[in-house]
Protein backbone atom coordinates (compact mmCIF):
# COMPACT_ATOMS: atom_id res chain seq x y z
CA UNK A 1 0.00 0.00 0.00
CA UNK A 2 0.94 3.27 -0.57
CA UNK A 3 1.19 6.64 2.14
CA UNK A 4 3.27 9.21 3.55
CA UNK A 5 4.89 8.44 6.80
CA UNK A 6 6.60 10.65 9.00
CA UNK A 7 7.95 11.30 12.44
CA UNK A 8 8.19 14.09 14.65
CA UNK A 9 10.22 14.98 18.07
CA UNK A 10 9.09 17.60 20.42
CA UNK A 11 10.68 19.13 23.05
CA UNK A 12 8.92 21.39 26.05
CA UNK A 13 9.91 23.44 29.01
CA UNK A 14 7.59 25.28 31.70
CA UNK A 15 7.35 28.81 31.99
CA UNK A 16 6.21 29.74 35.16
CA UNK A 17 5.87 33.30 34.78
CA UNK A 18 3.18 32.09 32.20
CA UNK A 19 1.84 29.15 34.17
CA UNK A 20 -2.47 28.82 34.87
CA UNK A 21 -3.62 28.71 38.35
CA UNK A 22 -4.44 25.28 38.92
CA UNK A 23 -8.67 25.06 38.44
CA UNK A 24 -10.60 22.44 40.77
CA UNK A 25 -12.20 19.92 39.63
CA UNK A 26 -16.03 19.08 38.75
CA UNK A 27 -16.93 17.12 41.99
CA UNK A 28 -17.24 13.30 40.96
CA UNK A 29 -20.21 11.04 41.65
CA UNK A 30 -19.68 8.60 44.00
CA UNK A 31 -19.17 5.32 42.53
CA UNK A 32 -22.41 2.41 43.75
CA UNK A 33 -22.93 -0.87 43.72
CA UNK A 34 -25.63 -0.93 41.33
CA UNK A 35 -25.08 1.26 38.31
CA UNK A 36 -29.07 2.46 38.73
CA UNK A 37 -27.41 4.43 42.44
CA UNK A 38 -29.69 5.37 45.02
CA UNK A 39 -30.76 8.65 46.73
CA UNK A 40 -32.38 9.73 50.57
CA UNK A 41 -35.34 8.03 51.69
CA UNK A 42 -37.43 9.57 54.85
CA UNK A 43 -39.03 6.28 54.80
CA UNK A 44 -39.42 2.87 53.00
CA UNK A 45 -42.66 3.33 50.10
CA UNK A 46 -45.49 0.36 50.85
CA UNK A 47 -45.53 -0.21 47.27
CA UNK A 48 -44.42 1.11 43.75
CA UNK A 49 -46.48 2.47 40.57
CA UNK A 50 -45.61 2.99 37.26
CA UNK A 51 -47.21 5.86 34.82
CA UNK A 52 -46.51 6.23 31.50
CA UNK A 53 -47.38 6.93 27.53
CA UNK A 54 -49.59 4.19 27.36
CA UNK A 55 -52.23 5.83 29.58
CA UNK A 56 -51.38 9.67 28.51
CA UNK A 57 -49.81 9.53 32.27
CA UNK A 58 -52.89 9.64 33.40
CA UNK A 59 -52.91 5.84 35.22
CA UNK A 60 -50.70 5.07 38.15
CA UNK A 61 -50.26 1.37 38.47
CA UNK A 62 -49.37 -0.89 40.77
CA UNK A 63 -46.39 -2.66 40.11
CA UNK A 64 -46.41 -6.47 41.06
CA UNK A 65 -43.93 -7.53 44.24
CA UNK A 66 -41.82 -10.18 43.04
CA UNK A 67 -39.74 -10.77 46.31
CA UNK A 68 -36.33 -9.79 47.67
CA UNK A 69 -36.77 -5.81 47.12
CA UNK A 70 -38.17 -6.57 43.26
CA UNK A 71 -40.95 -5.11 41.68
CA UNK A 72 -41.95 -5.64 38.12
CA UNK A 73 -44.56 -4.88 35.25
CA UNK A 74 -45.25 -5.70 31.80
CA UNK A 75 -45.48 -2.79 29.43
CA UNK A 76 -46.49 -3.81 26.01
CA UNK A 77 -45.21 -1.63 23.25
CA UNK A 78 -47.80 0.80 20.92
CA UNK A 79 -48.21 1.74 17.49
CA UNK A 80 -45.53 4.23 18.58
CA UNK A 81 -43.12 1.06 19.32
CA UNK A 82 -41.61 3.18 22.06
CA UNK A 83 -43.32 4.11 25.58
CA UNK A 84 -41.88 6.24 28.11
CA UNK A 85 -42.38 6.12 31.90
CA UNK A 86 -41.50 6.77 35.54
CA UNK A 87 -42.19 5.15 38.82
CA UNK A 88 -43.94 7.02 41.84
CA UNK A 89 -43.64 5.85 45.47
CA UNK A 90 -46.71 4.46 47.13
CA UNK A 91 -48.44 6.28 43.61
CA UNK A 92 -48.17 9.86 45.01
CA UNK A 93 -47.22 12.57 42.10
CA UNK A 94 -44.58 14.37 45.17
CA UNK A 95 -43.13 11.34 45.47
CA UNK A 96 -41.49 10.55 42.01
CA UNK A 97 -38.51 8.07 40.61
CA UNK A 98 -36.85 9.39 37.57
CA UNK A 99 -33.72 8.83 35.62
CA UNK A 100 -33.01 12.86 35.48
CA UNK A 101 -33.34 13.32 31.88
CA UNK A 102 -35.32 12.26 28.88
CA UNK A 103 -35.96 9.10 27.26
CA UNK A 104 -33.60 7.50 29.46
CA UNK A 105 -32.10 4.29 29.00
CA UNK A 106 -32.44 1.21 30.98
CA UNK A 107 -30.30 0.64 33.93
CA UNK A 108 -29.12 4.36 34.44
CA UNK A 109 -29.05 6.69 37.59
CA UNK A 110 -32.25 6.71 39.69
CA UNK A 111 -33.57 9.95 41.27
CA UNK A 112 -35.67 11.33 43.28
CA UNK A 113 -37.96 10.58 45.08
CA UNK A 114 -38.79 14.08 44.11
CA UNK A 115 -42.42 16.07 43.58
CA UNK A 116 -40.91 17.64 40.30
CA UNK A 117 -39.67 15.53 37.93
CA UNK A 118 -41.62 16.96 34.21
CA UNK A 119 -39.53 15.94 31.13
CA UNK A 120 -37.70 13.16 33.06
CA UNK A 121 -38.34 9.51 32.20
CA UNK A 122 -37.15 6.00 30.89
CA UNK A 123 -38.17 5.07 27.43
CA UNK A 124 -38.35 1.27 26.22
CA UNK A 125 -37.30 1.71 22.41
CA UNK A 126 -38.49 -1.08 20.05
CA UNK A 127 -38.32 1.15 17.02
CA UNK A 128 -36.56 -0.47 14.07
CA UNK A 129 -35.61 1.61 10.70
CA UNK A 130 -35.02 -0.37 7.44
CA UNK A 131 -34.38 0.62 3.78
CA UNK A 132 -35.98 -0.14 0.66
CA UNK A 133 -34.87 0.15 -3.13
CA UNK A 134 -38.01 -0.20 -5.14
CA UNK A 135 -37.56 3.28 -5.98
CA UNK A 136 -34.44 2.52 -7.92
CA UNK A 137 -35.35 -0.81 -8.86
CA UNK A 138 -38.71 0.85 -10.50
CA UNK A 139 -36.14 3.59 -12.43
CA UNK A 140 -34.00 1.08 -13.72
CA UNK A 141 -37.14 -1.40 -14.86
CA UNK A 142 -37.75 2.01 -16.83
CA UNK A 143 -34.98 2.27 -18.63
CA UNK A 144 -34.28 -1.57 -19.22
CA UNK A 145 -37.63 -0.98 -20.99
CA UNK A 146 -35.88 1.36 -23.83
CA UNK A 147 -32.68 0.05 -23.65
CA UNK A 148 -30.27 -2.86 -24.64
CA UNK A 149 -28.81 -5.12 -21.54
CA UNK A 150 -25.19 -3.33 -21.53
CA UNK A 151 -26.98 0.27 -21.68
CA UNK A 152 -29.33 -0.52 -18.79
CA UNK A 153 -26.55 -2.01 -16.62
CA UNK A 154 -24.61 1.64 -17.21
CA UNK A 155 -27.58 3.53 -16.61
CA UNK A 156 -27.85 1.20 -12.80
CA UNK A 157 -24.51 2.40 -12.15
CA UNK A 158 -25.32 6.30 -13.05
CA UNK A 159 -28.66 6.14 -10.48
CA UNK A 160 -27.73 7.80 -7.56
CA UNK A 161 -27.67 6.33 -4.32
CA UNK A 162 -30.01 8.76 -2.47
CA UNK A 163 -32.57 7.58 -5.43
CA UNK A 164 -31.99 4.11 -4.64
CA UNK A 165 -32.27 3.77 -0.88
CA UNK A 166 -35.46 4.53 0.83
CA UNK A 167 -35.40 4.75 5.13
CA UNK A 168 -38.92 3.98 6.88
CA UNK A 169 -40.22 2.94 10.25
CA UNK A 170 -40.98 -0.69 10.34
CA UNK A 171 -43.89 -2.05 12.36
CA UNK A 172 -42.36 -5.25 13.51
CA UNK A 173 -42.08 -4.40 17.16
CA UNK A 174 -45.77 -3.09 17.43
CA UNK A 175 -47.11 -5.43 20.49
CA UNK A 176 -43.74 -6.55 21.71
CA UNK A 177 -43.73 -6.78 25.76
CA UNK A 178 -40.38 -5.36 28.13
CA UNK A 179 -40.72 -6.78 31.72
CA UNK A 180 -39.91 -3.64 33.65
CA UNK A 181 -38.20 -4.45 36.75
CA UNK A 182 -37.38 -1.91 39.80
CA UNK A 183 -34.68 -3.38 41.97
CA UNK A 184 -34.86 -2.08 45.81
CA UNK A 185 -32.09 -2.39 48.72
CA UNK A 186 -32.80 0.34 51.32
CA UNK A 187 -31.47 3.29 49.77
CA UNK A 188 -30.36 1.88 46.96
CA UNK A 189 -32.67 1.46 43.78
CA UNK A 190 -31.85 0.26 40.30
CA UNK A 191 -34.38 0.55 37.23
CA UNK A 192 -33.64 -1.99 34.34
CA UNK A 193 -35.98 -3.68 31.53
CA UNK A 194 -35.72 -6.78 29.15
CA UNK A 195 -37.72 -7.79 25.87
CA UNK A 196 -40.00 -10.97 26.35
CA UNK A 197 -39.65 -13.88 24.27
CA UNK A 198 -42.01 -14.73 21.50
CA UNK A 199 -44.08 -12.16 19.60
CA UNK A 200 -46.98 -14.97 17.52
CA UNK A 201 -49.26 -12.50 17.30
CA UNK A 202 -49.85 -10.62 14.13
CA UNK A 203 -50.41 -7.07 13.98
CA UNK A 204 -54.06 -7.30 13.10
CA UNK A 205 -54.44 -9.51 16.15
CA UNK A 206 -52.61 -7.50 18.24
CA UNK A 207 -54.41 -4.33 17.38
CA UNK A 208 -58.18 -6.27 17.40
CA UNK A 209 -57.37 -8.04 20.91
CA UNK A 210 -55.73 -4.79 22.61
CA UNK A 211 -57.37 -1.36 21.73
CA UNK A 212 -54.43 0.07 23.84
CA UNK A 213 -52.15 -0.64 21.26
CA UNK A 214 -53.46 1.82 18.81
CA UNK A 215 -54.15 4.24 21.28
CA UNK A 216 -56.53 7.41 21.05
CA UNK A 217 -55.91 10.34 18.82
CA UNK A 218 -56.57 13.93 20.05
CA UNK A 219 -56.85 17.59 18.43
CA UNK A 220 -55.15 20.47 20.10
CA UNK A 221 -56.23 23.80 18.26
CA UNK A 222 -55.12 27.31 19.19
CA UNK A 223 -57.78 29.18 19.75
CA UNK A 224 -59.09 26.35 22.72
CA UNK A 225 -56.34 27.00 24.69
CA UNK A 226 -54.43 23.76 23.23
CA UNK A 227 -56.33 21.44 25.04
CA UNK A 228 -57.34 18.43 23.72
CA UNK A 229 -60.22 17.03 21.77
CA UNK A 230 -60.86 13.50 21.35
CA UNK A 231 -60.97 12.15 17.67
CA UNK A 232 -63.29 9.36 16.62
CA UNK A 233 -62.30 6.86 14.91
CA UNK A 234 -63.87 5.79 11.84
CA UNK A 235 -64.42 1.81 11.86
CA UNK A 236 -65.10 0.99 8.51
CA UNK A 237 -61.35 2.50 7.77
CA UNK A 238 -58.15 1.01 9.60
CA UNK A 239 -56.65 3.73 11.63
CA UNK A 240 -59.12 6.64 10.05
CA UNK A 241 -59.71 9.36 12.91
CA UNK A 242 -62.18 12.68 12.83
CA UNK A 243 -63.48 15.67 14.27
CA UNK A 244 -65.16 18.67 13.91
CA UNK A 245 -64.20 22.02 15.34
CA UNK A 246 -65.57 25.36 15.16
CA UNK A 247 -63.10 27.97 14.59
CA UNK A 248 -63.70 30.78 17.22
CA UNK A 249 -60.70 32.96 15.57
CA UNK A 250 -59.65 33.68 12.13
CA UNK A 251 -57.38 30.81 11.44
CA UNK A 252 -55.89 28.45 13.68
CA UNK A 253 -52.88 26.39 14.45
CA UNK A 254 -53.44 22.50 15.97
CA UNK A 255 -51.82 19.28 16.31
CA UNK A 256 -52.47 15.75 16.72
CA UNK A 257 -51.55 13.83 19.89
CA UNK A 258 -51.81 10.13 20.88
CA UNK A 259 -53.22 9.34 24.23
CA UNK A 260 -53.37 13.31 25.17
CA UNK A 261 -49.45 13.21 25.60
CA UNK A 262 -47.72 16.39 24.46
CA UNK A 263 -44.51 13.60 24.30
CA UNK A 264 -46.38 11.77 21.17
CA UNK A 265 -47.46 15.13 18.57
CA UNK A 266 -47.89 14.52 15.31
CA UNK A 267 -46.71 17.97 13.53
CA UNK A 268 -45.95 18.65 9.66
CA UNK A 269 -41.96 18.49 8.56
CA UNK A 270 -40.98 22.00 7.05
CA UNK A 271 -38.16 19.31 5.73
CA UNK A 272 -40.10 16.89 3.88
CA UNK A 273 -42.59 18.82 2.26
CA UNK A 274 -45.01 19.59 5.12
CA UNK A 275 -45.39 15.41 5.78
CA UNK A 276 -46.58 14.14 8.68
CA UNK A 277 -43.70 14.04 11.54
CA UNK A 278 -43.69 12.55 15.19
CA UNK A 279 -44.70 11.22 17.62
CA UNK A 280 -41.83 13.59 19.19
CA UNK A 281 -42.17 16.34 21.91
CA UNK A 282 -42.10 19.67 19.75
CA UNK A 283 -43.60 22.84 20.57
CA UNK A 284 -46.67 24.68 19.67
CA UNK A 285 -44.66 26.54 16.50
CA UNK A 286 -44.50 23.09 14.51
CA UNK A 287 -48.17 22.94 13.51
CA UNK A 288 -50.60 23.06 10.49
CA UNK A 289 -52.63 26.17 9.93
CA UNK A 290 -56.34 26.00 8.75
CA UNK A 291 -56.68 29.65 6.73
CA UNK A 292 -61.13 29.77 7.98
CA UNK A 293 -62.91 32.34 9.37
CA UNK A 294 -64.40 32.89 12.78
CA UNK A 295 -67.55 30.45 13.20
CA UNK A 296 -66.07 27.74 10.40
CA UNK A 297 -66.92 24.41 10.77
CA UNK A 298 -63.86 22.43 9.48
CA UNK A 299 -63.78 18.56 9.49
CA UNK A 300 -60.29 17.11 10.14
CA UNK A 301 -59.01 13.52 9.02
CA UNK A 302 -55.96 11.78 10.51
CA UNK A 303 -55.43 8.59 9.05
CA UNK A 304 -52.26 6.35 10.50
CA UNK A 305 -51.91 2.83 8.27
CA UNK A 306 -49.67 0.11 10.19
CA UNK A 307 -50.38 -2.22 7.16
CA UNK A 308 -47.49 -3.83 5.07
CA UNK A 309 -44.97 -3.97 7.94
CA UNK A 310 -45.38 0.39 7.17
CA UNK A 311 -46.57 3.61 9.41
CA UNK A 312 -48.08 5.68 7.14
CA UNK A 313 -49.86 9.28 8.10
CA UNK A 314 -51.65 11.35 6.42
CA UNK A 315 -53.89 14.13 7.27
CA UNK A 316 -56.53 16.61 5.44
CA UNK A 317 -59.21 19.19 6.55
CA UNK A 318 -62.23 20.73 4.89
CA UNK A 319 -64.87 23.31 5.64
CA UNK A 320 -68.07 21.50 6.18
CA UNK A 321 -70.33 24.55 7.30
CA UNK A 322 -70.69 27.75 8.76
CA UNK A 323 -71.86 28.81 12.23
CA UNK A 324 -71.61 32.72 13.20
CA UNK A 325 -70.52 33.36 16.92
CA UNK A 326 -72.50 34.66 19.66
CA UNK A 327 -72.31 37.65 20.99
CA UNK A 328 -70.78 35.79 24.02
CA UNK A 329 -68.69 33.87 22.26
CA UNK A 330 -67.37 36.77 20.55
CA UNK A 331 -66.83 38.56 24.17
CA UNK A 332 -65.24 35.04 25.46
CA UNK A 333 -62.46 35.53 22.80
CA UNK A 334 -61.44 38.55 23.62
CA UNK A 335 -61.27 38.04 27.60
CA UNK A 336 -58.97 34.94 26.26
CA UNK A 337 -58.41 32.07 28.41
CA UNK A 338 -56.23 30.38 30.89
CA UNK A 339 -55.26 26.93 32.38
CA UNK A 340 -53.37 25.69 35.20
CA UNK A 341 -50.69 23.25 35.71
CA UNK A 342 -49.48 21.57 39.25
CA UNK A 343 -48.12 19.20 41.31
CA UNK A 344 -50.89 17.43 41.67
CA UNK A 345 -50.69 15.50 38.71
CA UNK A 346 -46.89 15.74 38.14
CA UNK A 347 -47.34 18.88 35.77
CA UNK A 348 -48.47 16.65 33.04
CA UNK A 349 -51.60 17.82 32.56
CA UNK A 350 -53.18 21.49 31.52
CA UNK A 351 -56.53 21.92 33.42
CA UNK A 352 -59.31 25.12 31.98
CA UNK A 353 -59.80 27.93 34.44
CA UNK A 354 -63.53 28.93 34.69
CA UNK A 355 -64.06 32.77 34.34
CA UNK A 356 -67.23 33.46 36.59
CA UNK A 357 -67.97 36.52 36.18
CA UNK A 358 -64.89 38.58 37.84
CA UNK A 359 -61.94 36.11 37.59
CA UNK A 360 -61.02 33.03 36.42
CA UNK A 361 -60.96 30.22 38.70
CA UNK A 362 -59.88 26.65 39.52
CA UNK A 363 -60.64 24.31 42.62
CA UNK A 364 -58.45 21.95 44.11
CA UNK A 365 -57.85 19.64 46.84
CA UNK A 366 -54.25 19.43 48.23
CA UNK A 367 -52.77 16.21 48.40
CA UNK A 368 -51.20 13.95 51.25
CA UNK A 369 -48.47 15.94 51.16
CA UNK A 370 -50.55 18.90 52.35
CA UNK A 371 -48.56 21.09 49.22
CA UNK A 372 -49.71 22.20 46.01
CA UNK A 373 -47.31 24.19 43.63
CA UNK A 374 -48.81 25.72 40.15
CA UNK A 375 -48.12 27.78 37.50
CA UNK A 376 -51.15 29.21 34.99
CA UNK A 377 -50.77 29.49 31.46
CA UNK A 378 -51.80 32.14 29.17
CA UNK A 379 -53.87 30.73 26.35
CA UNK A 380 -52.37 27.33 27.21
CA UNK A 381 -49.55 27.88 25.92
CA UNK A 382 -46.46 26.36 27.74
CA UNK A 383 -44.00 29.45 26.45
CA UNK A 384 -46.28 32.15 27.99
CA UNK A 385 -46.35 30.70 31.49
CA UNK A 386 -47.86 33.50 34.78
CA UNK A 387 -45.53 33.01 37.35
CA UNK A 388 -44.63 34.38 40.86
CA UNK A 389 -40.98 37.03 41.04
CA UNK A 390 -40.31 34.53 44.24
CA UNK A 391 -40.15 30.60 44.73
CA UNK A 392 -43.32 29.51 46.62
CA UNK A 393 -45.46 32.52 46.84
CA UNK A 394 -48.63 33.25 48.47
CA UNK A 395 -51.05 35.81 49.13
CA UNK A 396 -49.82 36.66 52.00
CA UNK A 397 -45.93 37.85 50.80
CA UNK A 398 -45.70 40.56 48.50
CA UNK A 399 -44.24 39.59 44.92
CA UNK A 400 -44.69 40.65 40.87
CA UNK A 401 -46.82 38.21 38.12
CA UNK A 402 -45.00 37.61 35.54
CA UNK A 403 -45.22 35.96 32.30
CA UNK A 404 -42.48 33.80 30.08
CA UNK A 405 -40.88 30.49 30.00
CA UNK A 406 -39.38 30.67 33.64
CA UNK A 407 -37.78 28.07 35.86
CA UNK A 408 -39.93 25.60 37.70
CA UNK A 409 -39.01 26.71 41.01
CA UNK A 410 -40.91 29.88 40.65
CA UNK A 411 -44.56 28.71 41.28
CA UNK A 412 -47.28 29.44 43.56
CA UNK A 413 -47.29 27.22 46.60
CA UNK A 414 -50.84 26.00 48.51
CA UNK A 415 -50.57 25.24 52.04
CA UNK A 416 -47.12 25.87 52.63
CA UNK A 417 -47.51 29.40 54.90
CA UNK A 418 -48.12 29.04 58.10
CA UNK A 419 -51.71 30.06 58.11
CA UNK A 420 -51.99 27.58 55.93
CA UNK A 421 -50.57 24.52 57.83
CA UNK A 422 -51.99 21.08 57.81
CA UNK A 423 -53.93 21.71 54.36
CA UNK A 424 -53.77 17.82 53.43
CA UNK A 425 -57.06 16.86 52.34
CA UNK A 426 -58.38 21.01 52.03
CA UNK A 427 -60.36 22.47 49.09
CA UNK A 428 -59.17 25.85 47.86
CA UNK A 429 -60.49 28.08 45.14
CA UNK A 430 -57.56 29.71 42.78
CA UNK A 431 -58.26 32.81 41.24
CA UNK A 432 -56.52 35.14 38.37
CA UNK A 433 -57.48 38.06 38.60
CA UNK A 434 -57.97 40.28 35.40
CA UNK A 435 -57.32 44.15 34.97
CA UNK A 436 -60.31 46.28 33.68
CA UNK A 437 -61.71 46.71 30.55
CA UNK A 438 -60.24 47.03 27.68
CA UNK A 439 -57.09 45.27 28.19
CA UNK A 440 -58.21 42.42 30.71
CA UNK A 441 -54.30 41.45 31.26
CA UNK A 442 -53.51 39.72 34.00
CA UNK A 443 -53.67 41.34 37.49
CA UNK A 444 -52.82 38.70 40.58
CA UNK A 445 -53.14 35.50 41.54
CA UNK A 446 -54.68 34.79 45.04
CA UNK A 447 -56.69 31.79 46.62
CA UNK A 448 -58.77 30.83 49.55
CA UNK A 449 -60.32 28.18 51.42
CA UNK A 450 -63.27 26.35 50.19
CA UNK A 451 -64.74 25.74 46.41
CA UNK A 452 -67.49 26.64 44.55
CA UNK A 453 -70.37 23.70 43.30
CA UNK A 454 -67.85 22.99 40.54
CA UNK A 455 -65.82 19.51 39.46
CA UNK A 456 -62.22 19.56 41.25
CA UNK A 457 -59.07 17.81 40.65
CA UNK A 458 -57.94 15.91 43.45
CA UNK A 459 -54.41 15.19 43.71
CA UNK A 460 -53.41 11.79 42.42
CA UNK A 461 -56.10 12.46 39.99
CA UNK A 462 -59.19 11.35 41.36
CA UNK A 463 -61.90 13.53 40.01
CA UNK A 464 -65.53 14.61 42.17
CA UNK A 465 -67.49 17.11 42.77
CA UNK A 466 -68.27 19.32 45.87
CA UNK A 467 -70.68 21.75 46.95
CA UNK A 468 -69.78 25.40 48.26
CA UNK A 469 -67.21 25.33 51.69
CA UNK A 470 -68.05 27.91 54.07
Amino acid sequence: WGGTLAHSVCCNGVDAGRRNEPRESPPLEPLTFWPGGGGTLTQQPKSYHIIGSWSGWSQPTVMENEGNGVFAFTVVLGANRFEDFQIWCDGSPAQILHPGEASATSGCKVHGPDEVAAGCSWRIDGRVFLYSTAQAQGEVAALEGSAEPEQAKEAEALVPVAAKTEMYESTVAVGDRYRVKLTVAGKWRCVAWSRLPGHAETLALALSHDPSIAGTYHIATSFNAWLFQVMSRVETTPGLYKAEIRLLTPGASFQIARNADWSQVFYPDEWQGGEVSGPASVGHGASWWIDGKAGDIVEVEFQRSLEDGRDRRRISWRTVRHEPLTNEEAIGVSRGRYCIVGSWDSWNRAHEMVWDGSSFRYNLQVGSTGVERFQVLAGGAWDQRLFPSIADANPYDDHELCMGSPDYALDWAVGLHEAEQNSAGESFTISLVLSAPPSRTPKSVTWHRGTSAQQIVVSGGVVGDVELQE
